[in-house]
């Protein structure tokens, strides 16, 4: 028997901080310039995507940051455009509820494996699994974390969001998403099988300062086809400039999923809830995403009086692009 999906306006397929490339307003001396560091800044994304590369990316330098907006740079028509400094929406550090441990961030955590954001778990449960894909940039990677809680596996991913220029999310398909329901059906000796598979409003998760819809589709519902409870959550990571918008901060978000087998492993919406209620974008990650900004625009985003470069983010590996031109 095989079967397919087929989403009903809605799903994750993954995506950046908006729409299109981010293109820079030219602040480097001259298109060559600016075209070598775009060409460094794509070598730096394809270092750093997949887990298995995880350990051969350095962080950049932390000095203390105070988050304010870049000076206005030109553009290519000599018009002054400001590059406002990304907005968080969440905590640098996670709400661990009691009885809960912190999981790190990849750039914290020793064996440098897990996704960009931070997060809480019932203590006992060990991480035995984790995978990345994506560019490389921190809130657009999609991330598996899978734990072993003594009973069974629970695991705990992170799906971003794909935008349009308003800032909406859009479906598979680029149209409007409007549920995280979709439709089945599956083919065989009997012929062909369909269900709608529904995840039901269950509560309201306080993280931030955001009210975060917390739903789930129980696998009882369809056992035929779900072999699991699975619990999906919407949460709003932070508002970037987006270059291919005139600079306009741009959301970016993610959907937080988590399945575990209701016959292994008992999970209440308790500690469900707990485990949303705990993400937090640490300084680490901070450092990265506006590091990889700075290094495509070439302006300082938050005050700090240094501008990251590609030797920053990758541990001074590469020659600097004054010393790919030949200049001074």
């Amino acid at each position: 028997m095989t079967a397919s999906l087929r989403r009903v306006a809605s799903g994750h397929p993954g995506g950046a901080y908006g729409p299109g490339p981010m293109t820079s307003h030219r602040s480097f001396t001259g298109r060559r310039r600016s075209a070598l560091a775009t060409a460094a800044a794509v070598l730096l994304l394809a270092s750093s995507c997949g887990d298995d590369d995880a350990s051969e990316v350095t962080e950049p330098p932390r000095p203390d940051r105070e988050e304010t907006a870049a000076e206005p740079v030109a553009d290519d028509d000599g018009a002054a455009t400001e590059v406002p400094a990304p907005e968080w929406a969440l905590d640098e550090t996670p709400a661990v509820a009691d009885g809960f441990r912190q999981v790190d961030a990849r750039c914290d955590a020793e064996d440098e494996r897990g996704a960009w954001l931070a997060l809480a778990v019932p203590e006992g449960w060990e991480l035995k699994g984790a995978g990345s894909a994506g560019s490389g940039s921190p809130l657009g990677d999609s991330a598996t974390l899978e734990f072993d809680t003594g009973a069974g596996s629970v695991k705990v991913e992170l799906e971003p969001d794909r935008m349009d220029a308003e800032g909406n999310v859009l479906g598979p398909e680029g149209e409007p998403w409007t549920t995280f329901d979709y439709e089945w059906s599956s083919f065989g000796d009997s012929g062909e099988k369909t269900g709608t598979i529904t995840f039901d409003a269950v509560g309201t998760v306080e993280l931030a300062d955001q009210q975060v819809g917390l739903f789930v589709a129980p696998r009882d519902q369809d056992p035929e086809f779900l072999s699991a409870t699975q619990y999906k959550a919407r949460v709003e990571l932070a508002r970037l400039p987006n270059f291919a918008l005139d600079n306009q901060l741009h959301p970016a978000s993610t959907v937080i999923v988590i399945t575990h087998d209701p016959d292994a492993v008992e999970l209440g919406e308790d500690e469900v809830t707990a485990i949303v209620g705990s993400l937090a974008i640490p300084t680490c990650t901070r450092d990265r995403v506006i590091g990889q900004l700075e290094m495509t625009i070439g302006e300082d985003l938050d005050g700090d009086g240094h501008v990251t470069s590609v030797e920053d983010l990758l541990g001074g590996d590469l020659p600097s692009i004054d010393e790919i031109l030949g200049e001074d």
